[in-house]
């Protein structure tokens, strides 16, 4: 089904507008096969993204959204393909993708805050925790209450090494969310990397164990908890 409504898109002489978001449908397609294990059809789907972008791209040198299609398959194929010594073609892109975000965040007209979004990870992944830091604290100034930036931010203090404000994150992400109850084992996780911090970690890890979690996250906690 997804196909026949993208072939439709692009009959004829398609829009810049098209091939954007048929472009964007394909990568949040190989997005999708990627969590779920299927790499070949994750890859396929990549490509087939890229490959729009990059036609949008020639063919509408201003429309500058495309690079976040394009920056993020640069990015990302070259970090999960890193150490692969059987793929050496790939090369290494994650600069080349980081300066495509970038851009779109500058010069952009739909994908900012997408990108913006994009680079919480990709700056926390490179371990430049400030600029991450810099991203998450504008975006919950605008959404205090989202908990998905909660998390992002609970994360990101964690590698920090500051791990009073990332337990804060989490009891916030509680307060807002009864049922998030991961953030039980991720405040376990926390408090138990920080100097003298194992006992309390003991009992979050304790309490997320006590809302009967799902068997892979359940053994994880067992597992630090047996340590």
């Amino acid at each position: 089904q997804f196909e026949k409504v993208v072939a439709k898109m692009l009959v004829g002489k398609p829009s810049s507008w098209d091939l954007f978001m048929a472009g964007a449908g394909y990568g949040m397609r190989g997005f999708y096969y990627a969590r779920d294990g299927r790499w070949f059809r994750a890859l396929g789907s990549a490509l087939r993204a890229v490959q729009l972008l990059k036609r949008l791209t020639f063919t509408d040198s201003a429309f500058v959204d495309a690079k976040l299609g394009t920056g993020m398959y640069d990015y990302w194929r070259s970090q999960m393909t890193r150490g692969l010594n059987f793929l050496p073609f790939f090369g290494d892109h994650r600069s080349r993708g980081i300066a495509q975000l970038e851009d779109v965040v500058q010069n952009g007209a739909y994908a900012k805050d997408l990108s913006l979004a994009n680079l919480i990870f990709i700056y926390a992944q490179e371990r430049q925790y400030g600029k991450a830091r810099t991203i998450v604290d504008k975006f919950l100034k605008d959404y205090p209450e989202n908990i998905i930036l909660r998390q992002s931010s609970g994360r990101l203090y964690f590698a920090m090494k500051q791990y009073d404000k990332a337990i804060a994150e989490y009891k916030k992400v509680l307060e807002a969310d009864p049922s998030m109850t991961k953030s039980l084992y991720y405040a376990g996780i926390v408090m138990m990397n920080k100097p003298g911090g194992k006992p309390e970690g003991r009992k979050y890890l304790e309490k997320f164990l006590a809302t009967n979690p799902e068997k892979d996250w359940a053994a994880l906690a067992r597992k630090i908890l047996n340590r």
